[in-house]
C-alpha cells in the first residue's frame, strides 16, 4: 500500500487496495474466465463493473476519468486480466499430466470393453451428423 510522506494511507488508497486484492486479484470477479470462452460482450461487461466501481470510490461521472484512475493504481484493464489468467492456465494444463489424451489412454487401458463401445458410440454419431449433412461417411469399427 502506498503511503505519503510517512503519514497513513488516504481512505481512497484503501478502498482501491481491498478492491484489487479481494476482487480483481483473487479469482472472485474472474472465476472461470480462464478456462471459458468470453465473448467481447461479456469481457465489456465485466469492464463495466470494474469502471462502475472506480466512478463510485472516486464519486466521477466519466468513465474516462475512472480508466485514469485504475492506471493511477496499477488496476489492469479486465481484457489484460483475463488473457493473462488463460495464458497461465493453458501453461498449467500444457504441463499437466491429466490432458485428456492421457486421461482416455489410462481409461482404454483399464476398461477396453466399455471403451470400444463409447468409440464405436461416438463413430456412429458422426455418421449420423454426417449424414444429416448429406454426406457419405461409411466406418467400420
Amino acid at each position: 500500500m502506498t503511503q505519503h510522506n510517512g503519514s497513513s494511507p488516504s481512505p481512497y488508497h484503501i478502498v482501491v487496495e481491498l478492491l484489487i486484492k479481494k476482487c480483481l486479484g483473487l479469482p472472485v470477479l474472474f472465476y472461470g474466465t480462464d478456462a471459458c470462452p468470453m465473448s467481447n460482450a461479456q469481457i465489456k461487461s465485466l469492464n463495466f463493473a470494474v469502471i462502475s466501481c472506480f466512478k463510485k470510490i472516486f464519486d466521477v461521472s466519466c468513465a474516462d476519468t475512472a480508466v485514469e484512475c485504475m492506471k493511477m493504481f496499477d488496476c489492469c484493464e479486465v481484457s489484460e486480466v483475463i488473457g493473462r489468467r488463460k495464458l497461465k492456465f493453458l501453461q498449467r494444463y500444457a504441463r499437466s499430466d491429466m490432458s485428456v489424451w492421457h486421461v482416455m489412454s489410462i481409461w482404454l487401458e483399464t476398461c477396453p470393453c466399455l471403451a470400444a463401445y463409447v468409440v464405436h458410440c461416438l463413430f456412429d454419431f458422426l455418421n449420423h451428423c454426417l449424414s444429416y449433412l448429406s454426406f457419405s461417411f461409411v466406418i467400420f469399427v
